[in-house]
């Protein structure tokens, strides 16, 4: 009698039990195997094919040796890593806070003077992606990082009156706030950033826009400066800086520094 998917998968989960490896399917073709060094991408539609016609001691001898097979592979790191069952997070930092480990860490330049980079947000704290730690490239780790840290925090959005205009306030109980800039619109009423923001990271648990249209530019940066300042100095800060942001820049904002000339 054939066997079924269920059984031939829950043959195998155990197999791979033996050694230590968690196997937890997703979906009909796949599924992700835990270990200790990390989680892994695992086809299943080969294993499927193979064991249909097989008997259940057939069936047991074959998973030994699928497992078998599959432990040298992440021995020899062929494997690819699953993406998914990686708490990623995009975090803030200041550029040069970075600079000594640039060239092994999964980062990129946001603005001068500020950088972000991928975590993995482990229970004892983030750990920065280090180049090769997961398989795919950048722009693929990014965006995945970006869109966990959206969907996967809480973030609270609340408006403040300051000097002589209104900050909204974008915040949370985690490191992962400025992470909203990647998708504004989604956390401030897109009517109110029509002409533009200016936007600060002074702590990673803080993101400022001041809307741009309140009042002229030297009373907004007045503003801006003061409560970004207030911020950075109240804690472990991210950047005391202020940068010009444009509606319609994209998921990869155009940000610039506010010149230094303009007091």
């Amino acid at each position: 009698m054939p066997n079924d998917f269920d059984t031939a998968n829950s043959v195998l989960r155990q197999a791979f039990s033996v050694h230590g490896v968690r196997m937890t399917q997703r979906g009909d073709a796949g599924a992700t195997l835990f270990t200790a060094d990390g989680s892994y991408r695992f086809d299943l539609r080969p294993w499927l094919g193979e064991t249909l016609s097989l008997t259940g001691v057939e069936l047991a001898a074959a998973a030994r040796r699928r497992v078998a097979a599959t432990l040298a592979q992440l021995a020899a790191g062929t494997l690819p890593m699953d993406f998914d069952s990686h708490i990623l997070r995009v975090r803030m930092y200041a550029e040069e806070s970075l600079a000594d480990r640039a060239d092994s860490i999964v980062t990129r330049r946001l603005a001068p003077g500020l950088s972000e980079a991928v975590v993995i947000d482990l229970p004892e704290g983030p750990q920065l992606l280090a180049h090769g730690e997961l398989d795919g490239s950048t722009d693929e780790i990014f965006a995945a990082a970006v869109a966990q840290s959206l969907s996967g925090e809480i973030h609270t959005v609340s408006t403040q009156e300051l000097g002589y205009g209104t900050v909204t306030v974008v915040t949370g109980p985690h490191r992962y706030v400025g992470a909203t800039i990647h998708d504004l619109a989604a956390h401030v009423d897109p009517e109110i950033l029509a002409h533009g923001a200016v936007v600060s990271f002074p702590l990673p648990e803080y993101l400022l826009v001041y809307p741009l249209g309140q009042n002229d530019v030297h009373e907004m940066l007045f503003d801006m400066r003061t409560a970004t300042t207030e911020l950075f100095d109240a804690g472990a800060g991210v950047s005391p800086h202020c940068y010009w942001w444009r509606p319609g820049s994209g998921l990869l904002p155009d940000l610039q520094p506010v010149g230094v000339g303009i007091v």
